[in-house]
């Protein structure tokens, strides 16, 4: 999982760069439907964090650093039950 490690490095550096390295990290992903929600909600707090940092706006900085680390988690555990959804003979 490479790709989740360098994304939360990301969450770190929080800057313009990472917004389409992150996108481009989690395209790989985006294997259902779940996924790609959850994937869009990262990318949308990430942003977010990215535009307060940048803007100063250090009252917002931890927070939303930390709200973009729990939805990357949601990510991982998506990912660690994706393989018994497409087993599920309701899937």
């Amino acid at each position: 999982m490479k790709n989740l490690e360098a994304v939360e490095a990301l969450i770190g550096d929080a800057n313009a760069d990472g917004i389409e390295q992150a996108r481009s990290l989690l395209a790989r992903f985006r294997t259902s439907e779940s996924l790609a929600s959850a994937i869009d909600e990262f990318l949308l707090d990430f942003v977010t964090l990215v535009f307060v940092v940048e803007n100063k706006e250090e009252a917002s900085e931890k927070s939303l650093r930390k709200l973009a680390q729990l939805k990357l988690e949601r990510i991982k555990r998506l990912l660690a039950i994706s393989p018994l959804l497409e087993e599920s003979p309701h899937g």
